[in-house]
Formats: C-alpha cells, sequence, structure tokens
C-alpha cells in the first residue's frame, strides 16, 4: 500500500467504506438527515427557497416522506428495534405515490447551494422506476442516491485536499477518515461539504504558503466560494480562512495587489449572500421570534452568557471527544471505550509526528492566530447553539445550559493542529538517542496508518452492523 499515493489511498477507501456505510445505516440514522433530506428533495423538486404560512416558513412536504421519517425515528435510542430484511425489501421495491402536506424543517433558512449535491442524486431516481410500476421509487431508494452523490463529490474534493497540501498530508488523512468524518460523507448532511471544503482551504493556504504557486484567479474563486459556503453554513469555520493573512506578498503582484484581491473576495461573497438572501428576507417564523428574544438575553449579559458557554464547553468536552471518536447513528450506537481511548491516542501521535517532520515551520504568529481561530470556533461553535437552537429545544430564555452541539462538528478544527504543533525537534535534535527512538517508533506509526485507519473503520461498521441488525 505505501506504493501507492496517499490521496489515492485516501480515496479507493472512501469510496469503498463509504458505499458500505450509504446501504448498512438504516434510513435517518445519522444526525439531522431527515431535515437535510427534506431540503434536498425540495431542492430537487425545484422549490430553493420556503413559503410562509400564519407564523411558519416551511414547504408542502410528501406525506408519505414525512411518516417514512417517523417511522425510522422510533429506532433512535431503542437499541432493541431493528432494520429488517422484510423492510429493506418492500423498500426497495414498492413505488409510492406521493402527496403533499405543509411542514417546518429546521434547515429551512439555509442556503439552497449547500443542498444542491444530494438534491442531484434525489432527482437522478426521477429516471427509475420502481417494480410494480406504481409512482415512483421509495423514499429509501431517493435516500440512497442522495448519499452516494454526497459521498463521490465530497470524497473528491478532499482526495484534492490530500493531494494539493504540501505537508501535513498523513494527517489529512487520519483526519478524514476517521469514522465520523466517512460517516458525514456518506450520509445527506451538509456538515461533509463544510468538512471538505474546509480541508481544501487549508491545503490551498498551505500550498500558496509554502509551495511555488502564484496567486491567481483561479485561487480568488475558489475562496470566494468556500467563503461564501462557510458564512452560509456553518458561519464560525470563516475563521479557518484567516491564514491567507500569512500568505507571503511575493505570491501576488505586489502588496497593493494582495489586499484588493482580498476585498475583492470579500465582496463576491457578500454581494452573493445579498442575492441567496433575497427571496427570504420578508419571512418571518415563530423560532425566530425566539431567537430574536435570546439574541437580547446575550447582548443584556455579555459576561454571564461568556462565562456560561465556557462552564459548558469544559463540561462536555469529554462527552464531545466520545462523540467524536466513537457514537454513531443518532447518538445511539457506542464504540467500546477503551477502543475510543487507544484511537484518541494513536490520532494525537499521528498528528505530533507528522508534524515534526519538516525543517521549515510556519511563522509563530500563523500559529498564534490558528490558535486563537481555533478557541473562538468552538466558543463560536456553542455560542450559536445558545442563541439559535437552545431557546427553541428547552422552551426557555437565558439559563446555564447549551445543547445542540455535537463531537462531530469539532472535525474540520482537526485539521488546524498540525500547524498549530508544527515543530522540528526530530530534525533539530536528531542526533540524540532518544529523539532516535522517538523519531522510529514515529516512523513506524506513520508508514503503517493505513492499516490503523482500516481496522478503525472495520471495528466501526461491525458496531453499526451489531446495533442495527444483529
Amino acid at each position: 500500500m505505501n506504493s501507492i499515493k496517499i490521496e489515492k489511498l485516501f480515496l479507493i477507501i472512501s469510496l469503498f467504506v463509504g458505499l458500505l456505510l450509504v446501504f448498512i445505516v438504516p434510513p435517518f440514522q445519522s444526525p439531522d438527515e431527515n431535515t437535510h433530506f427534506l431540503k434536498a428533495y425540495e431542492i430537487s423538486k425545484g422549490k430553493f427557497y420556503p413559503e410562509q404560512i400564519g407564523k411558519d416558513i416551511g414547504y408542502t412536504e410528501s406525506d408519505e416522506i414525512l411518516q417514512y421519517i417517523q417511522d425510522k425515528e422510533s429506532y433512535a435510542s431503542n437499541r432493541a428495534k431493528k432494520y429488517t430484511y422484510e423492510e429493506m425489501y418492500y423498500e426497495q421495491l414498492v413505488g409510492i405515490n406521493y402527496s403533499g402536506k405543509y411542514s417546518t424543517i429546521t434547515a429551512v433558512n439555509v442556503t439552497p447551494i449547500a443542498h444542491l449535491i444530494p438534491a442531484l442524486g434525489i432527482q437522478l431516481t426521477d429516471y427509475i422506476k420502481p417494480f410494480d410500476g406504481v409512482g415512483e421509487v421509495g423514499v429509501a431508494v431517493k435516500l440512497q442516491s442522495a448519499r452516494i452523490m454526497s459521498l463521490l463529490f465530497y470524497s473528491i474534493i478532499c482526495y484534492f485536499a490530500i493531494k494539493i497540501t504540501p505537508r501535513y498530508k498523513k494527517s489529512f488523512f487520519a483526519i478524514l477518515l476517521l469514522p465520523n468524518a466517512l460517516l458525514l460523507r456518506s450520509m445527506v448532511s451538509y456538515d461533509g461539504l463544510v468538512l471538505s471544503v474546509s480541508a481544501l482551504a487549508i491545503a490551498y493556504i498551505l500550498d500558496l504558503y509554502y509551495g511555488k504557486t502564484k496567486f491567481e484567479t483561479k485561487h480568488m474563486i475558489l475562496f470566494m466560494f468556500i467563503g461564501y459556503i462557510l458564512l452560509n453554513v456553518k458561519v464560525v469555520y470563516f475563521l479557518m480562512l484567516g491564514g491567507l493573512l500569512f500568505i507571503p506578498v511575493t505570491k501576488f503582484k505586489s502588496k497593493k495587489d494582495k489586499w484588493m484581491t482580498y476585498l475583492k473576495i470579500i465582496l463576491l461573497i457578500l454581494f452573493f449572500i445579498v442575492v441567496f438572501k433575497i427571496p427570504n428576507l420578508f419571512l418571518n417564523s415563530q423560532a425566530n421570534e425566539m431567537q430574536n428574544l435570546q439574541t437580547a438575553y446575550i447582548m443584556q449579559h455579555p459576561f454571564n452568557t461568556s462565562l456560561i458557554i465556557i462552564k459548558n464547553i469544559i463540561g462536555q468536552l469529554s462527552i464531545q471527544l466520545y462523540w467524536l471518536f466513537g457514537t454513531y447513528g443518532l447518538l445511539d450506537t457506542y464504540m467500546p471505550v477503551l477502543f475510543v481511548k487507544i484511537n484518541e491516542l494513536l490520532l494525537i501521535l499521528i498528528l505530533i509526528f507528522d508534524a515534526s517532520k519538516y525543517e521549515k515551520n510556519e511563522t509563530v504568529l500563523f500559529r498564534v492566530l490558528y490558535v486563537l481561530i481555533f478557541g473562538i470556533i468552538i466558543f463560536g461553535m456553542y455560542l450559536a447553539m445558545y442563541k439559535g437552537w437552545t431557546p427553541i429545544v428547552l422552551n426557555t430564555i437565558g439559563g446555564n445550559i447549551v445543547t445542540g452541539v455535537q463531537g462531530r462538528y469539532y472535525i474540520p478544527l482537526l485539521l488546524m493542529i498540525p500547524i498549530i504543533i508544527g515543530n522540528n525537534i526530530l530534525i533539530k535534535f536528531k542526533e540524540k538517542r532518544v529523539i532516535k527512538y522517538i523519531d522510529k517508533a514515529g516512523t513506524i506509526i506513520l508508514d503503517n496508518i493505513v492499516y490503523m485507519v482500516l481496522f478503525n473503520l472495520i471495528l466501526s461498521l461491525l458496531i453499526i452492523v451489531l446495533r442495527f441488525y444483529a
């Protein structure tokens, strides 16, 4: 395997294991897949923006789809309930005549671009006829097609990220093939899009920082596109583009050209935000009213809110790490605790050794910036959930609990860690005996990273099978 380029190995593993996940994970047994599928389904029918009825905004969803999702959600936290072959049989073969019913979904205000890829997958099923010749194919088939399209598209983006980055390739490989990272790409969720474009952004920043590549028009368009997605889907991750500030002036025509280029990127992002937001400007809902009240509370109590956020970050750290490394399904499928701890340790070692293999490292200011970005994004994730999700779920304004943050939100942040911890200790002190042994151990770990990743994924597949089928 070591004779194959690591980005090709990534693509092979991502697509092979990802396709297994597409079909093994029962319908709607991943976080928020229900609302993302509904949004993608409407887009596939040409409905890019919601409508307002009374104090709610939403879509006229299919009765059959809503009922199907409700049935599948009964699996959540009910580990005795299994997905049977009989269910799978009828869902694949029997057609449906879809009818409409007004419904609201949590992803209703998200930019349509975030769901275009799974929507394309759903639209392709219009050309598939059910075996009984009645209506359209079932929801399960539409969902599988959306999952496959997401997996293909996001895996290809990650492939190019690993190929483009001039360093930390094995760190990217290990992070992007974490079971939860692969699940994000294999399910219908905009988290897969956020992770893949974040990886591509970091890769291009490193390439422009270290390589001989000049900043061209294609880079401006790329960062504009990535910036738009991050600002409109998960706004706090936009800060990951902060590394652009440290790209050398020599990569531009002049210092003035550098800052004018960045200004153009920002203006283009703002332009497209305004254009795509126009259809939603006059829509309002009860949920928005709750969010407005929570926002007012935050503005009136900034210090107390900050304390609440920090306490929740610290208090939830242990469970968030477990969710990141060893919890699948609707947060009800758990890996063995010992396995999770070993997995955490191995990833830490991979990141440390991979970040210690280069003579030249990022400047101190560059790394300090990403430390600040790392902290601000975590704080921002909790603040966003405290403002937009917690008041709706708990029906409370203020309060000491932040709900809604999940371990998978931390995955894009892992891509910044090699930059933050980059050093040349193993090279600078390579003549020392202890360093030689450490370096040898690191080489062994990095050379066998593929086997570690495969073992991790295979065991995860087995646990998922045990959870839903055994």
